[in-house]
């Protein structure tokens, strides 16, 4: 399965006028080497400058300000590689260290969070309730987030943290 290429860029417009886009597969499994092959096509755009790739699997820790403090250290190594003149310090939440990296940009960045696969995991719903805090409290013009997930996020129930639905995200289908 391959995206075409004028589905992609269309894809890559709605990131650049909504900011934040999930693409899902319509509630089937999306397998590795297509997620890998789509992420490799994003980052050999001209836009956006900075592109990193996030599997949400990776992300260790036992409580979230782990969990973010791993991730300043990976976005700030794969940034480090693109030559971003600035490195992140502030790791207490996740939403806090994208409105961190939000802050530091002066050229386009998308974070590519994949790998969403199933809205009964909580370590998937506690990841994307912080994605959803960032969305909701902060005005982003240079920072993008594309979610992939087997099936639309607002199917997640993110009680009590509201939900993740088309006032935050846009729904792009795979397909």
């Amino acid at each position: 399965m391959n995206m075409e290429e004028m589905k992609l860029t269309k894809l890559m417009n709605r990131i650049t006028v909504r900011r934040y886009v999930n693409l899902h597969a319509g509630g089937n499994t999306l397998d590795p080497g297509t997620i890998t092959n789509l992420m490799e096509r994003i980052g050999k755009m001209d836009y956006p400058k900075y592109c990193i790739a996030i599997d949400i699997k990776d992300i260790r820790g036992k409580d979230e300000k782990e969990e973010a403090g791993y991730l300043k250290e990976l976005i700030n190594e794969k940034m480090s590689e693109k030559q971003f003149p600035h490195w992140l310090h502030e790791a207490n939440t996740i939403d806090g260290l994208l409105h961190h990296l939000n802050d530091r940009l002066e050229d386009p960045a998308l974070i590519i969070f994949y790998q969403f696969t199933s809205p009964n995991i909580e370590k998937e719903k506690d990841l994307l309730r912080s994605i959803r805090k960032f969305i909701q409290f902060r005005d982003s013009f240079l920072l993008g987030l594309l979610l992939i997930s087997n099936q639309e996020l607002h199917k997640w129930s993110l009680h009590p943290l509201s939900d993740l639905n088309e006032r935050f995200v846009e729904f792009f289908s795979y397909q």
